[in-house]
């Protein structure tokens, strides 16, 4: 079994049983991102993220950028290479209704 990669927080699975983690729902909600008016600031992320790496190139890419959604390093480890997109907590907070 690969050992998974956690951030820490409430990611820890509640038990493994024969080899399978367990985790728990917590909370959910229903979303419309299309009927917000969040679905501009989505797209001028990704078009913020298109411009830094067409002006500056792929390594200039940080969690600095964007406001809802965020380009970070994939994976455990400093000096990673890979992105993943992330929903900021703010905007999480947002779509659970939080906020």
């Amino acid at each position: 079994m690969n050992n998974p990669y956690f951030r820490g927080g409430q990611s820890q699975p509640l038990k493994i049983m024969n080899g399978i983690m367990v985790f728990a729902i917590i909370y959910a909600n229903s979303f419309d991102l299309l009927s917000t008016s969040f679905w501009q600031q989505i797209k001028d992320d990704y078009e913020s993220v298109r411009s830094t790496i067409k002006a500056k190139g792929f390594d200039a890419l940080s969690g600095k950028v964007g406001k809802f959604i965020q380009p970070r390093t994939k994976g455990a480890g400093h000096g990673s290479t890979t992105r993943a997109f992330y929903a900021r907590v703010s905007f999480v907070e947002i779509i659970l209704g939080m906020r």
